[in-house]
């Protein structure tokens, strides 16, 4: 599958699958849709194989985000588990831009975080 005139957030999912050695890679253009306008088809020979070419498209997702202008706190929310603050919750007093925006992460209270 040629790579060359898609957009690069597609490329870069691509060419991860196709690193990993995966088989029959096909982009599905469903057009504009309510959650997607494409899929990523591909075969995997076994389970760790499989595994293997989601982490590789999903790090690459992550390596190309563009991280200029953006706030650690903004990052933060990126990972799994992490919620913004309640407003005019219990957290409110670490919501200010001296103090970082306090994010709940996996429960626990923004105070709480050690990042």
């Amino acid at each position: 599958m040629s790579t060359d005139s898609l957009r690069p957030e597609l490329r870069c999912a691509v060419e991860a699958a196709q690193n990993k050695k995966a088989a029959d890679v096909t982009l599905l253009d469903l057009g504009i849709g309510a959650f997607t306008d494409y899929f990523l088809l591909c075969t995997g020979f076994s389970t760790p194989h499989v595994q293997a070419i989601g982490d590789e498209i999903e790090n690459r997702r992550v390596i190309a985000l563009p991280l200029n202008g953006r706030q650690f706190s903004q990052l933060a929310l990126l990972a799994a588990g992490a919620l913004p603050p309640y407003p005019n919750g219990a957290t409110q007093q670490f919501n200010t831009a001296a103090l970082g925006l306090g994010f709940s992460v996996n429960g626990q209270r923004s105070e709480r975080n050690n990042f």
